[in-house]
């Protein structure tokens, strides 16, 4: 395997989850304060509360059948926090 968590270490792995999932909510703080997109789109951050857990269980556990789970509920807050972004954004739009 060839992955950045193979290449450089499970301490590694754990900061870039963290980085990568809460990231995503900073980046649309900072669009709001640019003026890029509606403040309605602050939408997903109904999505915060599992970003957190998600990012607790990932970075305390090295049990590989817990790690999965977080990979799987990691796809469905993608799912959600995208489709919280689209709602919260036509919101804007309409109001």
């Amino acid at each position: 395997k060839h992955t950045l968590a193979v290449r450089f270490g499970r301490r590694f792995a754990q900061a870039e989850y963290v980085f990568l999932t809460l990231g995503g909510h900073v980046v649309v703080i900072l669009q709001v304060l640019l003026g890029e997109i509606p403040v309605t789109a602050l939408l997903v951050f109904v999505t915060l509360p599992e970003t957190v857990r998600l990012c607790r269980v990932a970075t305390s556990t090295e049990d590989a059948s817990i790690l999965h789970l977080v990979l799987v509920h990691t796809a469905r807050l993608h799912m959600f926090f995208g489709v919280s972004y689209v709602v919260g954004w036509v919101l804007g739009e309409i109001f």
